[in-house]
């Protein structure tokens, strides 16, 4: 069995907290319908440790075989 991978990253609403939008979890939904499924989260901090964007690694069985 093998994977494929891909990335979605979004960028977090708030100035003191990291709010995502509503439609990452749109987007989230839809490519669960397609077989995706989380593996990681990992944000991305700037300044003073403010999360400026959330990435979500995704994972699927390849379709390729």
């Amino acid at each position: 069995m093998s994977w494929e991978y891909r990335q979605l990253q979004v960028k977090t609403d708030g100035l003191f907290t990291a709010k995502l939008p509503d439609s990452c979890f749109t987007e989230l939904n839809t490519l669960a319908k397609d077989g995706w499924e989380l593996k990681e989260i990992v944000r991305l901090s700037r300044a003073l440790g403010r999360t400026d964007y959330i990435t979500f690694v995704l994972k699927r069985e390849s379709k390729n075989e």
